[in-house]
This record gives C-alpha cells, sequence and structure tokens, in this order.
C-alpha cells in the first residue's frame, strides 16, 4: 500500500512502532495492515499508485517547420 504522511504522531504516540524514517508529505510504500492503521489514526492518506515524472508532463516533441525552401 501507498501512503503519502499526514503528520506524525506525539512523543508517545505509536510507540510500538518506529516512525523515525518517515517524513511529513513523502510517500511510502508499507504493508497493507500498517498503511490502514496510520490512515485511520490520521497520520497518513492513501497515495496513488505511480506518480508522473515530472519531466514527462513538461515535455514537447518539436517538429521544424517546413518552409517553401524545403523543398
Amino acid at each position: 500500500m501507498r501512503i503519502s504522511i499526514k503528520r506524525l504522531p506525539e512523543d508517545g504516540e505509536f510507540e510500538e512502532f518506529d516512525l523515525r524514517r518517515f517524513r511529513v508529505g513523502d510517500v511510502y510504500d508499507v504493508t497493507t495492515q500498517f498503511g490502514l492503521l496510520l490512515v485511520v489514526a490520521g497520520y497518513a492518506e492513501s497515495a496513488p499508485a505511480f506518480d508522473r515524472a515530472e519531466a514527462a508532463d513538461h515535455s514537447r516533441r518539436s517538429t521544424p517547420r517546413r518552409t517553401s525552401d524545403d523543398g
């Protein structure tokens, strides 16, 4: 399951889990059970299965313009 971290728990909450590697706004692949636990607790939200590459969003194929001199 892919999740996006919305916020981190306060100190003392979720002590049984080591959440130090998680950063707010980042997307992680986690087990379904763990992901659902974080979503239900309000610390994460479900993330899309894949992110579109920014370069693909802005790329354009350049086609040279034909002029009457091109033949």
